[in-house]
C-alpha cells in the first residue's frame, strides 16, 4: 500500500489527512490560508486545543490567488509556525506565489516541512529540497516531461505523493508513477518518506 502524503478524504490506508478536526489517525491540522478571516488576531482555541494530538500542522501557509490579504494570511501562518515550534510538530505548507515569504518565517524553524501539491519546475523542486525541505508531489504531476527526467534519477529522498481533494487513489498514482518512471520499489519508497516526515 502507497503512503499519500497530503489528503483531504480519510481512506482507511497509509495517509496523512489534512483536517481542521482529528479526523483520521494520522491528522494534519489545518488553518488553510483561503479561509483565514480578513480580522484574524489569533488561532482559535479548537486549533489550540487539537494540535498536541495532530500528527502535524498544516496545510498552512500563504496564497496570493485566494483568500484573504497576503498581511493576514502570513499573521496566521506566523501563528500555526509558532504553535508547530513548540510543540515539535512538522509543518504541511500552502504556498501560491509565496515562497519568499514562508522561507523567511521558516527562517529559525527547526522542525521538519513539506511543500504540498508540487507540479511545479525542476529547478523549485531542487531549490526546495536543497533547503532540506520534504515535497509532496500533486496527482499526476510527474507526467510533466522535465520533472519526470530528473525523478528517474532521484533516490526520492523526501519527495512523496498525494491525491489532495481529487477522487484519485494513491495507489493507482504511485503504481502508474512507477511503471512509467521505471522504478518498482516506487510504493515502499513513497511509505518512507511519509514515516520519516512524521518521525521526531
Amino acid at each position: 500500500m502507497a503512503a499519500d502524503c497530503h489528503t483531504h478524504r480519510v481512506s482507511g490506508g497509509r495517509e496523512l489527512v489534512s483536517a481542521s478536526d482529528l479526523a483520521a489517525p494520522l491528522t494534519s491540522l489545518e488553518f488553510h490560508p483561503w479561509y483565514v478571516a480578513e480580522n484574524f488576531t489569533q488561532l482559535p482555541a479548537s486549533f489550540l486545543e487539537n494540535a498536541p494530538f495532530a500528527a502535524a500542522l498544516g496545510e498552512c501557509g500563504i496564497d496570493h490567488l485566494r483568500g484573504a490579504s497576503a498581511a493576514v494570511q502570513m499573521r496566521a501562518f506566523e501563528s500555526v509556525a509558532e504553535a508547530a515550534e513548540k510543540l515539535k510538530k512538522p509543518l504541511v505548507i500552502h504556498s501560491v506565489r509565496g515562497d519568499n515569504e514562508i522561507f523567511a518565517v521558516l527562517k529559525n524553524f527547526s522542525g521538519k516541512v513539506l511543500f504540498h501539491g508540487f507540479c511545479h519546475s525542476v529547478r523549485r523542486l531542487d531549490m526546495l529540497l536543497e533547503k532540506g525541505f520534504f515535497v509532496s508531489l500533486a496527482p499526476y504531476a510527474w507526467r510533466k516531461k522535465e520533472l519526470a527526467d530528473r525523478l528517474k534519477s532521484d533516490d526520492f529522498c523526501r519527495i512523496g505523493f498525494e491525491t489532495d481533494d481529487t477522487n484519485f487513489l494513491i495507489d493507482a498514482v504511485v503504481a502508474d508513477a512507477a511503471r512509467e518512471l521505471d522504478l518498482p520499489d516506487l510504493e515502499a519508497r513513497s511509505c518512507a518518506v511519509l514515516t520519516e516526515f512524521l518521525e521526531k
